[in-house]
């Protein structure tokens, strides 16, 4: 009886100690700066992913600049045209 009290404490102990090193090794510098930084690049990564299928579905959906109505009571459409059509007769 004392014997298997005795295996069980070891193994507790092993098990422990094993945990304290993961700890240990998953809240080390490198670790977390390698961690921060694939977290950043995924972030910059999906937000570029985002934004161009936004943009994607926004060039399909919109035909001319006329269909926003808030960008038409910023800037008046012909004004909007003329500064698109300035800008491609430069090219």
């Amino acid at each position: 009886m004392k014997n298997k009290k005795n295996q069980e404490t070891e193994k507790l102990n092993k098990n422990i100690k094993d945990l304290t090193a993961k700890i240990e090794r998953s809240n080390s510098f490198w670790f977390v700066l390698l961690r921060g930084l694939a977290m950043g690049a995924g972030t910059a990564i999906g937000a570029s992913i985002i934004a161009a299928l936004l943009i994607g579905i926004l060039s399909k959906t919109i035909k001319t600049v006329g269909d926003v109505p808030i960008l038409n009571k910023i800037i008046p459409g012909d004004k909007i045209e003329a500064i698109i059509n300035t800008n491609n007769s430069g090219n």
